[in-house]
């Protein structure tokens, strides 16, 4: 038997079995069972670590693992593990030299024959969603400042390596962590009544002038002034002589 066929049919064997486990895994995700979905996603890990898979499949399960992770509520550590592991090997990968004729860097033991080119789009977004769930991650730990800064990461990635005017871009900066400084507000649309000749307000009439307070307290006086006809004079004129003696009397004190 030809080892080197061997090796290759145990490696092909094992790939499948990985591709199973974590298509199994994405399953329990999608039916609201993360738990199942931690334990088969591990299997997958298992079995392409010991098929020698690509980094781009390996950098995949440790991503879907950490979310799944983080959705069964396990403990903070495990999540920080598994989108650490993910954001290493998304940095390998863009670091790693892509030749056009392979189909993933660090793919298989053939090399593809071609020009070097850059990271592809994809592998940048998948290292910016690494950078995100480590954040996601240390925001479950409560390790704001490390968080922070993972989302900060996340965000320089997707910006300079998608540009401002991808959908992923965009989508993460409507999020509220998103940590861009320099918003724009938006200005008011040109309605129908903002290009129309603005109306002019009513003319506001000037206050009288001051008058002294004598010429107050003289306009007061005749205002309120009480004659005779609506208040009878006191005494009155049928006042008895005794009446007048007490009022002459009240009047000198």
């Amino acid at each position: 038997v030809n080892p080197t066929a061997a090796s290759a049919e145990n490696r092909l064997w094992l790939s499948l079995q990985a591709d199973t486990a974590g298509n199994f895994g994405i399953y329990y995700r999608k039916i609201g069972e993360p738990k199942s979905a931690v334990q088969s996603l591990q299997r997958a890990l298992q079995f392409h670590s010991a098929a020698g898979s690509g980094l781009r499949t390996v950098a995949a399960v440790h991503l879907n693992l950490a979310t799944c992770l983080l959705e069964a509520g396990a403990p903070a550590a495990e999540s920080l593990r598994q989108a650490q592991a993910a954001v290493d090997l998304g940095g390998q990968l863009l670091a790693a030299p892509v030749a056009s004729g392979s189909s993933a860097a660090g793919e298989g033991d053939e090399e593809g024959e071609g020009a070097v080119t850059g990271p592809s789009a994809d592998d940048c977004a998948m290292l910016a969603v690494a950078y995100h769930k480590l954040a996601e991650s240390y925001e479950c730990a409560r390790e704001w400042s490390r968080a922070s800064h993972a989302y900060t990461q996340a965000y320089e990635v997707v910006r300079r390596s998608l540009g401002p005017h991808h959908h992923l871009t965009k989508a993460f900066e409507k999020s509220s962590r998103c940590p861009r400084r320099n918003i724009q507000v938006p200005s008011l649309p040109l309605t129908t009544a903002r290009l129309t000749t603005p109306r002019r307000l009513p003319s506001i009439p000037r206050t009288r002038p001051a008058i002294s307070q004598q010429l107050q307290h003289q306009q007061r006086a005749a205002k309120y002034e009480i004659t005779g006809e609506v208040f009878a004079r006191w005494p009155p004129e049928n006042a008895s002589k005794e009446e007048r003696q007490w009022y002459r009397m009240v009047t000198k004190r």
